[in-house]
């Protein structure tokens, strides 16, 4: 199976993934997903690339910094 390979890849205990990492991650484990979802998702995934928080690594996140 293709998601247990990049699941098996993640360190979430150490939280050495960034946030764009994880994002990223989790779109490709959504397979079937109709067209406009598809879009949608990376859409938000190309306006996260552009954000300084995705580059921050998921340990130094804080329920503050999701918010908006």
């Amino acid at each position: 199976m293709k998601w247990k390979k990049n699941y098996k890849r993640v360190d979430y205990a150490r939280g050495k993934v960034t946030v764009l990492e994880l994002v990223t991650r989790y779109i490709s484990l959504k397979q079937n997903v109709r067209y406009n979802t598809r879009v949608g998702y990376n859409f938000v995934l190309n306006i996260l690339k552009k954000e300084a928080f995705a580059q921050k690594s998921i340990r130094d996140i804080k329920v503050s910094d999701a918010q908006l």
